[in-house]
């Protein structure tokens, strides 16, 4: 006797409950394995994995037991994101999928998407691979720390992208054939009763360099760092005076509370729809200028943009009026080593989206700046935003109408 399987409508709702009650996120800066080549600069490099915001390992049913890919696949299915495969490229192309590139013992400003919030902690770990083919395993991974000495960095509510720091150790370099892996660990808590086996957990791989080179080519099977006499890129940022070493010290079996839970920064506007800038280094702004969404920040002062790692100072020099300030003024990141901040545009297939109104929350902070010259239009030309003073200068009249907030000018 032939028999039909089907779902009730309880059952239904049950199983949509149980996909739902997943929680998702990604490393954006630097861009992870499976979200890099979604980047313009790596297009055609690195496929694009659209599930890239789920990989917990096959979930709690899969990962009870202890076991997990090292990046977030199955144990038991392909290693896609682990080097030699789909979306791990370095063994093939080397520094064309660096995802960014950091001086020994910097700070690194770091960003993770959540789009569904499950409590808990991320942590971060380095692993070095001195040569083209080698592999990641679990105890290569080093446990890196925050400013503060902290290893868990714990996570405040909301599903939007949230920004931490982590220092890197003194003593560890790897460019050329040799690079890093930063490696993202998110666990949530939303099984209070159950160990970190029983909780849900992601993990995410990048491809970095750490370099006092960061900027320039690398030798092409150079593991070690040489002092360089030029300057740094914005990716780099100033080492502080005492480093930890990264230790490897066993994980906590359920999340602490820290009284120094970083804030949280902007999220830049979805690229989504939005023209290429007109120049890399400035567009067509005299101004403070966001790459990403060829925006061009007009009351701006040097000051207020350069406290932005994503903007660029494009206008006169602040300590000489008369003076137009010099492309060069401020360092630019060479092609090889994109930098962790202006070359990652925060794309998202997720709620926050600009097909969602816009508010100050999906912004750049306006702390500080400067009234609209006027409150049609300012000076700008173009699609016009007040609220910040922003003139997005390569969109069309239909792009900027489709957003309330935004004027036509």
């Amino acid at each position: 006797m032939k028999t039909t399987a089907f779902l009730t409508p309880m059952a239904l709702i049950m199983a949509m409950m149980v996909q739902d009650a997943c929680a998702h996120g990604r490393l954006l800066v630097p861009p992870h394995r499976g979200y890099i080549g979604r980047l313009h600069q790596f297009k055609g490099i690195v496929p694009v994995n659209f599930g890239d915001h789920s990989l917990n390992a096959g979930g709690i049913g899969q990962t009870k037991g202890g076991k997990h890919g090292i990046c977030g696949d199955k144990y038991s299915g392909k290693r896609l994101h682990e080097t030699g495969g789909k979306f791990a490229k370095f063994p093939q192309h080397r520094e064309k999928v660096i995802g960014a590139c950091y001086a020994p013992g910097s700070t690194m400003d770091l960003q993770v998407q959540i789009t569904a919030n499950h409590k808990g902690y991320f942590e971060f770990g380095l692993c070095k691979l001195n040569s083209l083919n080698d592999s990641e395993t679990e105890d290569c991974f080093k446990t890196l720390v925050q400013p503060n000495g902290e290893k868990d960095w714990q996570l405040p509510a909301g599903s939007k992208t949230f920004s931490m720091q982590y220092m890197l150790p003194d003593g560890v370099s790897c460019d050329g054939d040799s690079h890093c892996v930063l490696r993202w660990h998110y666990v949530g808590w939303n099984n209070p009763d159950a160990d970190i086996n029983g909780q849900e957990q992601y993990w995410n791989c990048a491809d970095i360099y750490v370099s006092n080179t960061c900027g320039s080519s690398p030798s092409p099977s150079s593991s070690q760092s040489t002092p360089s006499t030029s300057q740094s890129t914005p990716s780099t940022s100033t080492p502080s005076t005492s480093k930890p070493a990264m230790t490897n010290d066993p994980k906590p079996t359920a999340p602490t509370s820290s009284a120094d839970t970083p804030m949280t920064t902007y999220t830049p506007l979805s690229t989504s729809g939005a023209p290429q800038p007109v120049d890399p280094q400035c567009g067509k702004c005299t101004n403070c200028y966001f790459a990403v969404n060829n925006g061009c920040f007009l009351g701006w002062s040097k000051a207020q943009c350069d406290s932005h790692d994503a903007y660029r100072w494009c206008g006169r020099d602040d300590s000489d009026p008369s003076t137009p300030s010099s492309p060069q003024s401020t360092p630019s990141t060479n092609a090889s080593y994109p930098s962790s901040s202006t070359d990652t545009p925060v794309t998202m297939d997720t709620p926050m989206t600009m097909d969602t109104p816009v508010t100050t929350d999906t912004l750049p902070s306006t702390s500080g700046a400067p009234q609209p010259v006027d409150p049609q239009c300012g000076g700008c030309t173009n699609c016009y935003f007040p609220l910040n003073n922003g003139c997005f200068l390569g969109w069309s009249k239909a792009q900027c109408d489709s957003h309330d907030a935004y004027k036509w000018c």
